[in-house]
């Protein structure tokens, strides 16, 4: 597991904690967070939402100081383009929520890398975790939906085709918020998957495999549990092999 951290002047960072990851139910959180973004601005929704996150748990003040578009602009976000998984740790954008009392983590690889994602969930001491995952994530949850990858043929193509802010997992299930699903009125579609599904479509390009990406108050990085082997695609494909009559 390859982990960074990368934080740029600003204030003091408030004092802990103000409120509590459970203070709201996963449909209270997407409701607070309360936007459709456009399909090829996944991942800077998906930052904000993480952001907003942060303040009810940190105390900071993203939400009430930051528009969209300087979380666009910091991020390097143009229309019609994609956003690298990596333009959280640039400068441009860990100088900007460092004036908010705030620094970002980044992790890759898969070893111990679904244990620390329900550590991170679960933790008030840090934002809820961005993750970035196959497009076809979206398909596995709303079976109503036809998958368009975004073609850029002058570009490499991005190191993930999409990004969630993951509000709950275990080893049974896997819920998040989707920065750009439009909701229909009186849709009981719900943004989770089994825990086997959102593992193949975490574990992705081998570049950024099980990528994970967090906030936390400057200088109070979150302590993580003692890395141990937890589940991984290969675990539940083994089982499910022995469990074949």
């Amino acid at each position: 597991m390859v982990g960074t951290s990368r934080a740029h002047g600003g204030r003091t960072a408030p004092e802990p904690p103000h409120g509590r990851k459970v203070d709201r139910t996963s449909a209270e959180w997407r409701a607070k967070f309360n936007r459709v973004y456009l399909p090829d601005q996944c991942y800077p929704g998906a930052v904000m939402a993480a952001l907003v996150s942060a303040d009810h748990v940190l105390g900071s003040d993203c939400e009430a100081r930051l528009k969209m578009g300087d979380v666009n602009r910091h991020l390097g976000y143009r229309r019609g383009m994609y956003t690298s998984v990596g333009a959280p740790m640039e400068p441009l954008f860990t100088r900007m929520i460092g004036g908010h009392g705030l620094e970002v983590h980044r992790s890759t690889g898969a070893s111990g890398s679904f244990e620390e994602l329900k550590a991170l969930v679960e933790s008030d001491a840090c934002s809820f975790p961005i993750v970035g995952v196959d497009l076809a994530l979206v398909a596995d949850y709303d079976g109503r939906v036809t998958v368009r990858r975004l073609s850029l043929p002058d570009l490499p193509p991005p190191e993930s085709d999409h990004a969630v802010v993951v509000l709950r997992a275990d080893d049974n299930e896997v819920e998040f918020w989707d920065p750009t699903r439009r909701d229909v009125k009186g849709s009981l579609i719900e943004e989770k998957v089994p825990t086997p599904t959102f593992l193949r479509r975490w574990n992705g390009d081998p570049i950024v495999a099980n990528d994970r990406v967090w906030f936390t108050r400057l200088g109070r990085p979150v302590a993580r549990r003692k890395a141990r082997p937890g589940p991984t695609l290969k675990d539940w494909s083994h089982a499910s092999t022995r469990r074949r009559p």
